[in-house]
C-alpha cells in the first residue's frame, strides 16, 4: 500500500512538473542552442525599427525573417533574408539584403541533473545578394543594403534551463561566433565609402560576436527577456584607386556643381567595438506560438554606429 501511495505522489509530481515546463520564444538577438526537432519548421519574423542616432543619422524599417527546419534530431539548416527602408536626408533607399544559410549540428544535450548545457554548433554562410555598389551619390548612401562580401561564420550556441520554482524559470544563453568575410571588389559609391572613380578591393575585418542573454518565465506565458551583446571587428582596408570624395561638390563651386580636384574619398575604416542591450518581454500563447516585443539600443562604441531600436517579433512552430 505504502509502495502504491508513493508511486502515485511521485507520478503527480512528475505529471506537475512536465505541465509548469515553461513556454519561450527566445530573447531578441541570442540563438536556440538546440535544433529544431526533426520534421518541425521554426518561423519566425522580425520588425526593427531603428533611429539611427550618431555619427550619421538615418531611419531604417528592416522586415526580417528566420526559417529554420530540423533535418534530424541532431541537425536543422536555418535560411535568413531581410530588408531594408533607409529614410536619411530626405532621400529614400530600399532593397532586399544579404542572404544567409546556417547549419546547425547538436554536440551536448542539457542534463537537469548535471552542469552539461545544450550545445548547437552551428556553420554559416552569408551570400551577399544587397546592394553594395555602384549607389547613387544623391541619396548619401540610403541605398546600401549590403556588404558585398562572401562570409563565413562558425558559431557556438549554449543554453541551459532552471527551475526555480512553480511557474517559475530561468534559461540563460550564450553566442560565440566568429565571421571571416572574404574581399570584395567595389566601384563608385559604395556600402564601404568610395567616391566618384572609385575603383579597386576592399578587404572587410574579420569580426567576433558574444552574446550573453537571460528568459525568465514569471509564469507559463508571460516572460522577461535580455540580451547583452559585445562586438569586435578588425579594420577594413582598400586597395586601389580610391576616387574623389563627394563633399567637394558644393565646397569647389557653390553652385552645385562637383570639383573633380577634390579630397581622395574614403574607403574602410578602423576597428570597430559595440556594446549594445536588448530587454524585451515575451508573452507565450502555448508551447508552439509566442511574440516578443523589446528596444534594443547601443552602450559604448567605437567606430560604430549608435542607434535606438525597436523591435517586434512572433515566434511559430509546425
Amino acid at each position: 500500500m505504502k509502495q502504491i501511495l508513493f508511486l502515485l505522489i511521485f507520478s503527480t509530481a512528475l505529471f506537475s512538473e512536465k505541465q509548469q515546463r515553461p513556454w519561450f520564444t527566445g530573447p531578441i538577438l541570442a540563438p536556440a542552442g538546440h535544433t529544431v526537432p526533426a520534421g518541425k519548421t521554426n518561423y519566425q519574423p522580425y520588425l526593427f525599427v531603428t533611429d539611427n542616432y550618431r555619427p550619421d543619422p538615418s531611419w531604417v524599417i528592416n522586415p526580417f525573417i528566420q526559417i529554420t527546419r530540423g533535418i534530424s534530431s541532431w541537425m536543422d539548416l536555418k535560411i535568413e533574408t531581410q530588408a531594408f527602408f533607409t529614410f536619411k536626408d530626405h532621400q529614400v533607399g530600399s532593397d532586399l539584403s544579404d542572404f544567409q544559410v546556417i547549419l546547425g549540428l547538436q554536440a551536448m544535450e542539457d542534463n537537469r541533473n548535471g552542469w552539461e548545457p545544450d550545445l548547437r554548433i552551428a556553420f554559416g554562410e552569408t551570400f551577399p545578394t544587397g546592394r553594395y555598389e555602384k549607389l547613387n551619390p544623391d541619396k548619401m548612401g540610403a541605398d546600401s543594403t549590403g556588404g558585398g562580401s562572401y562570409e563565413t561564420e562558425v558559431s557556438f550556441n549554449f543554453q541551459k534551463l532552471f527551475h526555480i520554482r512553480g511557474d517559475q524559470w530561468l534559461r540563460p544563453r550564450l553566442f560565440l561566433r566568429y565571421a571571416v568575410p572574404a574581399p570584395v571588389t567595389v566601384h563608385e559609391f559604395n556600402t564601404y565609402g568610395g567616391g566618384f572613380g572609385t575603383d579597386g578591393k576592399v578587404h572587410p575585418g574579420n569580426s567576433f560576436t558574444g552574446i550573453l542573454a537571460f528568459e525568465y518565465a514569471m509564469t507559463q506565458n508571460w516572460v522577461w527577456a535580455l540580451d547583452i551583446q559585445a562586438i569586435y571587428s578588425d579594420k577594413t582596408t582598400f586597395s586601389g584607386k580610391k576616387g574623389i570624395d563627394l563633399q567637394n561638390r558644393t565646397a569647389a563651386h557653390g553652385n552645385g556643381k562637383f570639383n573633380r580636384i577634390g579630397i581622395p574619398a574614403g574607403v574602410g575604416g578602423g576597428k570597430v567595438v559595440q556594446w549594445s542591450y536588448a530587454p524585451a518581454l515575451e508573452y507565450n500563447f502555448t508551447q508552439n506560438f509566442g511574440v516578443i516585443g523589446g528596444v534594443w539600443f547601443t552602450g559604448a562604441t567605437r567606430n560604430s554606429t549608435e542607434f535606438v531600436s525597436y523591435v517586434f517579433s512572433v515566434n511559430l512552430v509546425m
